[in-house]
């Protein structure tokens, strides 16, 4: 209902919504003019009160004098024994003389006035006037209500003179009463017209004053905010915000909204200190969007920072980037990357400003060739400047550089632009810099490591040739090619002869390098397009495609022949030469497949060995058998092993080299021979693998151990080596898991062995193994640690607990220096990731001596104690000095 008549009476809706109105002008008017009511009724309540009660008690005061007047009128006249008819007439002349007012007399007889002369007509109105004239009730009394005012006034026996008239009386009766009743109602009616109009004269001038003071109220602030709301719209930009801080300098009339403008505008000037331009922001955030690395990125990373330099045109306009490299110790290289050709005095320019920067930056002799700056085009239609002198290329050239270099080898990052000489930009600049300095090191490392990746996943990092997983894919996809081609082709397998003496003499380093100039020696004794690798260590192989048996001797002829010419100069200048030992094998006379090929002409390069070595042997016909019946008899041996389940674990003691006590062995697999020997793990370990079963005999090994634990009480932790191909069989993981429970062995007493060599090449596999069995509480070791070329790296991968040192490193401890700094490296390395390491090969007491200063954890060894059937108890060793203990 209300809606509706809110929507009929537009000025109903005014007045109702007026007071709720968000504005100034309205809330302004809304309250004062409900004050002014307010004071308007209160007051006109309060003078309506006050005046009433006025004029009723001058009514009261009027009609006691005129009470008083008539008595005294009356009273003078009794002593002269007045009549009834004059008694009326002088009553009728009162009445007359207060015709006019608003006051009625009236005079009644009292019942003892009426016992003498008779009863008149009369009415008492009220039971007050009875008991007035009753004798000793008052002389006098008022009588009010809200229509009309009484005042009655006893006319009583005062002496002996009117008892005279009245002798049925005594002292003090009542002979009768004077009335004179007043119309209130007529008083207040007349008075209140009189004023009214009064108070609403000065009740509309009260509203006038109200909606003149809220009109110039609202206007004075009106305009301010009118003026502030115009300033406002007018900013655009973080510079536009000062013009508000101006506005708060005038003056609104009102110290509370200037003190609240002031405040607007120390805030924006605030602001303004601290804020970022709209358009710098999105300036930056569109350079940043740019600076992503795709997997495109890695194919080329100068092709990346043109497109980038290229991408970033289209937001800032910039003539140049700069990236500068440490290539070397002493050696740097500068790309200058240039949105366009530029003019050749252009680059000189350019040129000597830089090597003006680079120079002073990284204390360079000013004649230094190490410096190599490297021009690039990006071929933007976009030209440079035709002129750009040395002060305008120094003024828009903004450049950071690094203490050190980064990732990438990146020192010093740098722009040429116009917006490097703006204050903000040149802000946005340094952070957009910092940013690609390491976008453009990331971009260039991560391009560099997989080059590395995709070379070193087939090549030797030492000899630069081919590795073992190349050599058995190329053999295997020869072979194919021979068969449907139907040609022959040769594969060598080559051994230094005594290579071991030469590394354990002359070092690891020296070592390295001799292999790498062998490597040289075959590359040039070889043909084009022959293959060669490195399979490890000190074993080569060479492929020879399409390629009969006369060639083949030929070719291995001129690699012993220049091998043996090859002589290497040691740091001390001793000249180091050395043999090799050359097996043969021919497809498809000696093997049909890769397997029996490389089976055969490692057994001839072994032949080679044990009859002299230097020298080159090709396969008889009964060798052959002879080779393929041996490989028969192992593989047989391992089946037999299997079903006969005569697998027997042996354990080497691993000693606390602190404390002198056994904390663990290490389980070494054995198979019985025909004699009652036993076959070591290295002789057979091959063949299980090349069909396929070693991971069933590293079950069985496992088996075989914690029964072994069980019957014999063993507590201490056991080191048990595994192959990476174990980990590929979903059913290897439960059976290890039902081994525990069965034996009621504790996983975190079981520890596994893997190679660091055989990790690097199934790092997923290997991860994702680890991971789980960590889960159940077993441990991990890397055996071998430091034989890889990624050992550190290794390290960060895997959750290991314990490091087997390389037992090379170990055995030659205190001749070669260089094994000693690997060794105190990789303990030192193992401390700070708490790692524990164990020192395999401790041959003798010094070199046990030797790993417990180092701070080695364990070790093992001959000199500890050999591998037995049965877990070793030893008591425990000397703990104190060298010399102490001999």
């Amino acid at each position: 209902m209300l809606e509706k008549m809110l929507a009929q009476n537009k000025f109903l809706q005014r007045i109702i919504v007026l007071p709720f109105s968000s504005s100034l002008r309205a809330f302004l008017f809304s309250r004062f003019i409900g004050v002014t009511l307010a004071v308007f009724l209160v007051v006109l309540g309060t003078a309506t009160y006050l005046y009433d009660r006025l004029l009723i008690q001058q009514a009261q005061a009027a009609a006691e004098g005129i009470a008083a007047q008539t008595y005294t009128t009356i009273s003078s006249l009794m002593p002269h024994g007045i009549s009834r008819e004059q008694l009326e007439t002088v009553i009728a002349e009162i009445k007359t003389a207060h015709r006019d007012t608003p006051y009625q007399i009236k005079v009644y007889r009292s019942p003892l006035v009426s016992e003498l002369y008779g009863e008149i007509e009369q009415r008492f109105p009220f039971r007050a006037t009875e008991q007035a004239l009753a004798p000793g009730y008052g002389r006098q009394f008022t009588l009010e209500n809200h229509t009309s005012t009484k005042h009655l006034y006893a006319l009583a026996v005062e002496d002996q003179n009117c008892l005279t008239c009245h002798p049925n009386a005594e002292i003090g009766s009542v002979l009768g009463i004077v009335e004179v009743r007043q119309s209130v109602r007529e008083m207040v009616s007349r008075m209140r017209s009189d004023y009214l109009w009064i108070f609403l004269f000065y009740g509309g001038l009260a509203i006038a004053l109200v909606v003149g003071i809220t009109t110039l109220v609202v206007n004075r602030v009106s305009a301010t905010v009118e003026d502030f709301r115009r300033k406002t719209e007018e900013i655009q930009t973080v510079t536009d915000l000062p013009a508000i801080s101006r506005l708060s300098r005038n003056s609104v009339g009102f110290s509370e909204l200037n003190q609240a403008f002031q405040a607007v505008g120390e805030l924006a000037e605030r602001l303004h200190n601290v804020a970022v331009d709209k358009d710098i922001l999105e300036f930056e955030i569109k350079i940043l969007n740019k600076f992503i690395i795709t997997s495109n990125v890695v194919q080329d990373w100068q092709l990346f920072v043109k497109e980038l330099l290229l991408d970033i045109n289209n937001i800032l306009d910039t003539y140049a980037l700069m990236a500068f490299f440490q290539e070397g110790e002493n050696e740097y290289e500068l790309d200058v990357f240039w949105r366009a050709a530029p003019s050749h005095e252009t680059r000189n320019e350019f040129e000597k400003l830089i090597q003006k920067q680079l120079y002073n930056q990284f204390q360079l002799p000013s004649d230094s060739p190490a410096v190599r700056i490297v021009h690039h085009d990006c071929g933007s239609p976009v030209p440079l400047p035709k002129h750009l002198n040395l002060k305008d290329i120094e003024l828009r050239t903004k450049s950071l550089f690094l203490d050190a270099p980064k990732v990438g080898g990146i020192v010093g990052i740098g722009v040429q632009s116009n917006m490097v000489m703006d204050s903000i930009y040149h802000i946005v600049l340094d952070s957009v810099l910092a940013t690609l300095l390491n976008l453009v090191g990331s971009v260039k490392a991560i391009y560099k490591y997989t080059k590395d990746l995709e070379y070193y996943a087939t090549r030797d990092p030492i000899t630069q040739l081919h590795n073992q997983r190349m050599f058995w894919e190329l053999l295997g996809y020869e072979v194919g090619r021979a068969q449907r081609h139907d040609y022959p082709f040769a594969l060598m397998v080559i051994d230094i002869d005594n290579f071991k003496t030469i590394n354990d003499q002359y070092g690891h380093a020296f070592g390295d390098l001799f292999l790498q100039q062998l490597a040289e020696a075959l590359r040039q004794a070889v043909r084009d397009g022959d293959f060669i690798a490195r399979y490890g260590g000190d074993e080569f192989t060479v492929l020879l495609p399409e390629t009969s048996r006369e060639q083949t001797l030929t070719v291995a002829e001129r690699i012993v022949k220049a091998v043996s010419g090859m002589s290497v100069l040691t740091p001390e200048g001793i000249r180091v030469q050395a043999t090799v030992s050359l097996g043969i094998a021919m497809y498809p006379e000696h093997g049909k497949n890769a397997k029996e090929l490389f089976l055969v002409a490692d057994n001839m390069m072994y032949k080679v060995k044990g009859e002299g070595k230097n020298a080159i042997a090709e396969p008889q016909e009964a060798e052959i058998t002879e080779i393929f019946k041996e490989e028969s008899k192992i593989n047989f041996r391992v089946y037999q092993a299997l079903e006969e389940k005569s697998v027997v674990p042996y354990f080497q003691p691993i000693l606390d080299l602190a404390t002198g006590e056994i904390e663990a062995h290490e389980v070494l697999m054995r198979i019985p021979a025909d004699d009652g020997s036993m076959i070591a793990a290295s002789d057979f370990i091959q063949a299980a693998d090349r069909i396929g079963l070693l991971h069933k005999l590293d079950h069985l090994l496992m088996e075989k151990t914690f029964a072994a634990v069980g019957n014999q009480g063993y507590q201490g932790r056991l080191f048990i080596n595994l192959t990476p191909k174990s980990f590929i069989f979903p059913e290897f993981f439960p059976k290890i898991q039902k081994l525990c429970q069965k034996f009621d062995i504790n996983p975190q007493r079981v520890v596994f062995e893997v190679t660091e060599r055989d990790t690097i090449r199934n790092v997923s596999m290997l991860k994702k193994f680890v991971t789980m069995m960590k889960a159940e509480g077993f441990r991990f070791a890397v055996d071998d640690f430091g034989s890889g070329y990624s050992s550190f790296k290794y390290l960060k991968l895997f959750p290991i607990d314990f490091l087997k040192i390389e037992g090379e490193f170990i055995r030659n401890i205190l001749e070669d220096r260089d094994y000693m700094a690997y060794t105190k490296s990789i303990v030192t390395l193992a401390r700070e990731l708490d790692i524990k390491t164990v020192a395999e090969y401790i041959e003798d007491e010094k070199i046990f001596y030797a790993c417990r200063d180092l701070g080695v954890d364990y070790g093992q060894g001959y000199h500890i104690s050999r591998p037995a059937l049965g877990f070793t108890k030893l008591p425990a060793r000397p703990v104190g000095n060298q010399e102490n203990s001999s």
